[in-house]
């Protein structure tokens, strides 16, 4: 049995544990009148005796993580690892590595400093929380890389199946502004914000005469600067909220570059990041689900993204379980043109199992209203909602008559992406394969599901569905944590006839 590196001392402490070092060092520096100078001095007698407690505090939770650090170990065999913690309570966890889903490998500038990695590795079987990993060690990099060699070679399996690709720069970063927030949703804000305030600014400044007459000199200065930086103050909110966008466009495309996906047999291994270096390893057949995503924009230019769902991969904060970033889906390309990649090319390259041959059921024309009704009502609702505001405070006309502009522009969309979506959603179900197609809220979602990954389907049925034969389906996926996928208004007849044909 071996023990990690020290350094995962660091990840057993708490995590608000160094913000707790912050006021503690800076009590060592005292300022003192010498001379009638202000000096700055370390008094380390004095720091003691104010902060014993403190530092008793700081001292146990640095105990507690050493004792945890010292009574972890792990062993590699050639089936499986094997985990022993605790000191008078044991646990001790064996998990098989045809168990595993998928192993993520992290590195950052000190770990690659160090030569050494933090290792996460997960199965389907549930964890404390959704981001915990059944396994988390920082090992060495020669103890990490007999690891990932071992389920490299699991995971292959004498397979034939050989491929890979890389992602261009330009397309990592169209893939990051797509999913970098939501960017249509911060420009509206930001539109929101800066027009809103200076209208509150114009409204005020016109009337301001009228409302301090009587006023001081002082107050009337005091009340003028309030009222002129209204405006500033809202397009400075607009600049906050951009910048943060920025941010995260940024750091998304950072966090994917030198994205490189290699297929091997039944392992993928998928490596990305500059700064940080990230290396997964995933074993195919514990893919739950592919998920083509496009949002509005996406959709009417014909470009989308593949995720894929498996356990431990885009499970933790800030992960995104992407496959293809950014893919054509209107356009075929030869393998090894320079371009976006076509989404059938790749996948039937890199996972063929996930390739359907589909044939939709698709909802009647009796069913649209169910697509269209709540949009619409959110559509009318929102110029009614602002006129009886406009008759109770006509004093802020102006703004109200712009919010409600603004905030119907969502509402509209919406109900252009609801109409599209009554004519794309769909269900499919073979020997091998369920594929449905389905929107939730903006964003479009093609899935394939094998059907041995399928945990169950539910059909459900309200009373005006009773009436009219429709039906909606919930689609579980057996993973570790999952979300149901709700596909509306079928026919409920030909989705008894899929289910009893795969069957």
């Amino acid at each position: 049995m071996k023990r990690q590196h020290f350094l995962a001392v660091v990840g057993y402490t708490s995590k608000r544990f160094w913000m707790l070092l912050i006021p503690l060092l800076r009590g060592l520096l005292s300022i003192r009148m010498q001379d009638g100078i202000d000096t700055i001095r370390f008094d380390v007698v004095r720091w003691a005796k104010g902060t014993k407690w403190d530092i008793a505090v700081v001292l146990l939770m640095i105990f507690a993580a050493v004792w945890r650090w010292l009574f972890t170990k792990y062993e590699i065999r050639d089936d499986r690892i094997i985990l022993m913690q605790g000191f008078i309570f044991r646990r001790k966890k064996e998990i098989r590595f045809s168990n595993i889903c998928a192993a993520a490998v992290e590195e950052d500038p000190l770990y690659l400093a160090l030569g050494i990695s933090r290792v996460m590795m997960d199965t389907d079987a549930p964890c404390s929380t959704k981001k915990a990993s059944d396994v988390n060690l920082v090992l060495k990099k020669g103890d990490r890389q007999h690891l990932l060699s071992k389920l490299t070679v699991l995971f292959a399996d004498r397979s034939s199946i050989k491929s890979s690709y890389t992602v261009p720069l330009y397309i990592m970063m169209l893939f990051s502004f797509f999913f970098s927030s939501a960017f249509s949703g911060v420009v509206l804000i930001m539109t929101a914000l800066s027009v809103s305030t200076s209208i509150i600014g114009e409204t005020l400044e016109r009337d301001f005469v009228n409302l301090v007459s009587g006023l001081s000199d002082a107050l009337i200065e005091l009340i003028w600067k309030l009222i002129s930086g209204i405006d500033p103050a809202g397009v400075a909110v607009s600049v906050v909220i951009g910048t943060g966008f920025l941010m995260s466009f940024m750091f998304n495309t950072v966090r994917h570059l030198n994205f490189r996906i290699i297929r091997r047999g039944n392992c993928i291994l998928i490596s990305s990041g500059l700064l940080v270096r990230r290396i997964y390893c995933i074993n195919v057949i514990k893919i739950s689900m592919t998920d083509m995503r496009q949002n509005l924009m996406m959709k009417l230019f014909g470009l989308a993204s593949v995720h894929i769902s498996c356990t431990g991969y885009g499970k933790r904060k800030r992960e995104i379980p992407v496959f293809i970033p950014i893919c054509a889906t209107r356009r075929k390309r030869p393998t090894g043109r320079k371009g976006l990649f076509d989404i059938d090319t790749v996948m039937e390259d890199i996972l063929p199992e996930f390739v359907a041959d589909t044939d939709y059921i698709r909802p009647d024309m009796l069913y649209a209203w169910r697509f269209l009704w709540p949009p619409a009502l959110l559509v009318i609702s929102i110029p009614l909602i602002a006129m009886i505001l406009i008759v109770l405070i006509p004093y802020w006309y102006e703004l109200l008559r712009f919010l409600a502009i603004i905030s119907a522009i969502p509402a509209v969309w919406l109900v252009f992406a609801k109409a599209i979506a009554f004519y794309t959603t769909g269900l499919d179900i073979d020997k091998n394969k369920l594929s449905a197609r389905y929107c939730k809220w903006f964003s479009f979602h093609s899935i394939c599901v094998p059907l041995e990954r399928l945990s169950k389907i539910r059909i459900t049925q309200n009373l005006p569905q009773r009436i009219n034969r429709s039906c909606d389906i919930t689609v579980y996926t057996a993973r570790e944590y999952t979300d149901g996928h709700l596909i509306r208004s079928m026919n409920v007849s030909q989705v008894q006839k899929l289910i009893r044909r795969s069957m």
